[in-house]
């Protein structure tokens, strides 16, 4: 299977031609990085591959509204994005119920075209699809809806439902004053806060985009705050990076506790961006720029970019 890269290289021209191709780029690397990849095993959790799924296709769609505005065929759709959406298993009740009432509805309409029966009767066909829904606590949202349609679609050949592309916003290139290549690091104890800031920088010029996902490494009855605060910061140092946007909450840490260690540990340490949502007092206070609040406000990022040597 072609990687998002190979395919966004493949149409390098056309994306050139757009503009749009750094962009492009940045969003393919992170749908190719090892860090926004679906679990693995027989016992995945449903509840992790969703939100996998959910950070996805965010960065898949944006991806293919560059190809739509650059009039390039779309990549295939990722099943994910609608298998984990879909009920895993109906309780034999629920699918005895929704078929209960499709029956009655049935029996009501009985060829009647009336279009306020026949919006009955389709709704019967939707419960007798979700027969969850019949259920003490079943609700169906439009994603649950179109990750159903999708779910036949796909498997018939037929183009699966997608959103407007001619909707999104796209992020065109950004020519920064800065050195030839600048590496910005996304430090998170939140992946999908991690993939978020990534989406909004993707696309800016001589820039490298580096996700840093913090975990805990040792047990919480083993963890000595500052020993894991200096392996971060080693292991923040070892990807060298110009600029770094830092999270405040870290689970064991604040963020502000943590610039003040990788400071010490090199003589020409990264400059640091507040990228937290909430207040940024505590990192202006250890030199950070103001905070981008999770790549919304992007102005503290091009000033330290502009403020490198």
């Amino acid at each position: 299977m072609n990687t998002y890269t190979a395919i966004v290289t493949t149409h390098a021209d056309k994306l050139n031609d757009s503009g749009l191709f750094k962009t492009a780029s940045d969003l393919a690397s992170l749908l190719d990085n090892p860090l926004f990849a679906y679990p693995k095993g027989k016992q995945v959790d449903r509840y992790s591959l969703q939100c996998v799924a959910k950070i996805r296709e965010q960065i898949y769609h944006n991806l293919c509204a560059l190809f739509t505005e650059s009039s390039l065929p779309l990549p295939p759709l990722e099943q994910e994005f609608y298998t984990s959406l879909l009920a895993l298993k109906n309780e034999e009740k629920d699918v005895a119920e929704a078929r209960r009432i499709k029956e009655h509805v049935n029996n009501e309409v009985n060829g009647s075209r009336s279009p306020d029966l026949l919006i009955c009767q389709a709704i019967a066909v939707m419960l007798e699809a979700f027969p969850e829904c019949t259920g003490q606590w079943g609700s169906v949202s439009k994603k649950n809806l179109v990750a159903k349609l999708n779910s036949i679609l796909v498997p018939l050949g037929c183009k699966p439902v997608r959103p407007d592309y001619g909707s999104y916003k796209k992020n065109k290139g950004r020519t920064m004053k800065a050195p030839n290549s600048t590496r910005i690091m996304v430090v998170d104890d939140s992946v999908e806060e991690i993939a978020k800031t990534l989406r909004a920088l993707a696309g800016w010029e001589k820039v490298t985009l580096i996700p840093f996902h913090y975990r805990r490494t040792v047990s919480e009855k083993k963890l000595n705050l500052d020993s894991q605060m200096r392996q971060t910061a080693l292991e923040i140092l070892e990807q060298k990076p110009h600029v770094v946007l830092m999270d405040e909450g870290l689970i064991d840490f604040d963020g502000s506790e943590l610039i003040p260690v990788i400071q010490a540990l090199t003589e020409k340490p990264p400059l640091f961006v507040a990228n937290t949502g909430g207040s940024d007092d505590k990192q202006r206070r250890v030199g950070a720029f103001p905070n981008c609040n999770k790549g919304e406000k992007l102005a503290p990022v091009a000033q330290a970019i502009e403020a490198l040597e």
